[in-house]
């Protein structure tokens, strides 16, 4: 079997895991197809300086969705929405939150185990703090916590120990009930979106596939997005993209048992096979595939004529990409809505102008052939307007001075990239898929009253009077080569007998994760040169701690570099035999010509914090199947002075 098969395979058992206590099940006959307004999440106050953060089993409704999901989630007592809470902070600030798991243990669900490559521990948690430039040391951003539910046995938290003892350096932490974060966020850090979810190894995709994410801001008043009066006057929308997953029917069998994750094939003890078609084996496969914004099937945000708003985007879903384009629906003939980039993934977006007034980075539909004079700014827009798992973008969005209806729309599967944002036809609309296909409408307005709104976008110049870390690509240590390569791809075969159980892995550079080795050393302070490719399939990589700069994807340099914590690497176009690539034409035409993979440059600088961490792919099916590394930053200086 191919490793992609596996993945989906292992992580569609796991989450028919969720139709125990903890599952995402939809009771109702199916899908509603009316239009709601967005609701922002809910803000989550702080108590005497302390955010308080529970993990719970409950029962919930996705708004023109299921009446009914079972699931865990960080949804607050009196919200209706399926979303975590939204926290706001700013630089300088001392983060203090209180996260209590309130789960339940199970051992059917994998939380007596420990595994590099295997799905398990469905209801051990701890939080990462995506995006944020702080500790990854405890009690800051430490993802090697396991922190147990409220019910965990003495003996039952013994295991975890004796799991990781042979971890002496770099102990994964096992305790039981809460656990008190707290860690300062630099005074001079980059105002923008964030978002926090659970990052416990092997159970990331069942938490994000139950709706466990929410948005994190740090407002800077000074120096930041808020210190702009177009951003102070504009109404301001949150959009938390995100993939539930559920099934109908968990009446016709018992879920999967948490062996045949690992012996699926030709094990006699699994009752269902997920090999099988869907039409005999109902309960073993999730039937949504449709993206929320909020908790939220088919919202719609209302803008006027003319209106400039402030859109927070982040995108936590198990490891989809959203092209970010407003098409206009059938019918309407204004232009759709601009989207201007004023950050992305928390940090403003800067680059040269030629006049005081010229405005932000505006989007565009994604091309494929950069041969053209536009080729460098191109791949910026191509980099900027697909938005990946794990990535965000603050835009001011505009539009235009004629009513209209438009739509954000996900079309799944291998697709041409140059096809992402056409706008839809009067047939696609009433198909069968179009529910599937949408995800948010916007409806432009004209009203008859004199009442104020924004309709001010800020100046790139503005955009580049704004805090960002150091920049790289000027500095004089800029390597002439790359010092750090990353290759995403999956066990071979034959596979080895270590990974042979599990169907295979995914691996990073030919190895799994391991949680008790570091994989990788960065020095503090030192200039890296990065290179990062796919042998086969579509990932998304993501480095915890500290942000770099993008200077050029497959053999094209960008107009100009571009902050990211995550990254999208397509496939190796030349191996895509069987539809693993996202973009089937590739990113860059160029690309596909040479039959190459898609390498990625991009440069970075650990400064300010020392620790182990983790770099991995943010489609957490593979994360969960291995596809991470353990990474530890040091300090030579440190290092020279002991000895």
């Amino acid at each position: 079997m191919n490793m992609l098969a596996w993945t989906k395979i292992a992580c569609t058992a796991a989450i028919a895991l969720l139709g125990l206590p903890g599952a995402a099940v939809a009771q109702s006959g199916g899908l509603m197809t009316g239009i709601s307004e967005l609701q922002n999440p809910p803000e989550m106050t702080n108590v005497n300086g302390t955010f308080q953060l529970t993990a719970s089993f409950g029962t919930y409704g996705i708004v023109n969705g299921p009446a009914q999901v079972q699931t865990r989630s960080f949804t607050q007592a009196g919200s209706d929405l399926l979303v975590g809470p939204t926290l706001r902070v700013k630089p300088g600030d001392t983060l203090n939150l209180t996260f209590t798991n309130n789960l339940n243990y199970s051992a059917a669900d994998g939380d007596a185990m420990m595994s590099d490559f295997l799905p398990h521990g469905f209801n051990v948690m701890n939080i990462h703090y995506h995006g944020l430039h702080v500790t990854p040391q405890s009690p800051g951003d430490n993802v090697l916590l396991n922190i147990f539910p409220t019910d965990t046995t003495v003996p039952e938290e013994d295991l975890c120990k004796m799991e990781t003892a042979g971890d002496v350096a770099h102990k994964h932490v096992c305790i039981t009930d809460s656990y008190d974060y707290s860690f300062q966020i630099p005074a001079n850090h980059p105002a923008g979106s964030f978002w926090y979810h659970p990052h416990k190894h092997g159970a990331v995709a069942i938490h994000l596939a139950s709706g466990m994410a929410g948005l994190l801001i740090i407002e800077d008043p000074v120096n930041g997005l808020e210190s702009l009066p177009a951003v102070q006057t504009a109404t301001e929308k949150q959009i938390v993209l995100q993939e539930p997953v559920y099934r109908t029917n968990v009446a016709q069998g018992q879920p999967f048992p948490i062996d045949c994750l690992a012996n699926y094939s030709g094990d006699s003890s699994c009752q269902y096979d997920p090999l099988q078609p869907v039409s005999s084996n109902p309960p073993t496969v999730p039937v949504n595939s449709k993206f929320t914004v909020n908790g939220q099937f088919n919202a719609n945000i209302t803008m006027k004529v003319g209106e400039a708003q402030l859109w927070r985007v982040v995108n936590t879903t198990v490891g989809n990409t959203l092209p970010m384009c407003l098409v206009p629906m059938p019918g309407t003939q204004a232009a759709a809505p601009t989207m201007y980039v004023l950050t992305a993934d928390g940090i403003p977006l800067q680059r040269t102008v030629s006049g005081s007034q010229e405005l932000p980075f505006a989007l565009s539909p994604p091309v494929s052939d950069l041969s053209g004079p536009n080729a460098a700014v191109n791949a910026v827009n191509n980099e900027l307007v697909l938005l990946t798992a794990g990535q965000r973008l603050d835009l001011m969005v505009k539009a235009p001075s004629q009513p209209g209806v438009y739509a954000l729309l996900q079309r799944p599967g291998p697709t041409a990239m140059d096809g992402l944002c056409t706008p839809p036809t009067a047939a696609e609309v009433q198909s069968a898929g179009w529910s599937d296909k949408l995800v948010m409408h916007v409806t432009v307005v004209e009203i008859a009253s004199q009442i104020a709104y924004n309709q001010a976008v800020p100046t790139q110049a503005q955009l580049n009077g704004l805090q960002v870390p150091v920049g790289l690509t000027t500095a004089s240590d800029v390597p002439s080569t790359p010092t750090q390569t990353v290759v995403f791809g999956f066990s071979p075969s034959p596979m080895p007998p270590q990974y042979a159980v599990a169907g295979g892995a995914s691996l990073i550079n030919g190895n799994v994760f391991s949680t008790t080795a570091v994989q990788r050393t960065l020095t503090l302070n030192k200039m890296d040169m990065w290179a990062t490719s796919s042998q086969t399939d579509t990932h998304m990589f993501h480095i915890h701690i500290n942000p770099f700069q993008v200077t050029q994807r497959g053999g094209q340099a960008y107009a100009f570099p571009v902050w990211r914590d995550t990254l999208l690497i397509n496939c190796n176009t030349s191996s895509d035999h069987i539809g693993w690539c996202s973009f089937r034409g590739g990113l860059t035409k160029q690309t596909l010509a040479a039959q190459q993979p898609e390498v990625l440059q991009y440069l970075s600088r650990a400064v300010d914090f020392t620790g182990a961490m983790v770099l991995h792919c943010h489609n957490v099916w593979h994360e969960d199947n291995g596809m991470m590394q353990l990474v530890e930053i040091v300090d030579e200086r440190v290092a020279i002075e002991a000895e």
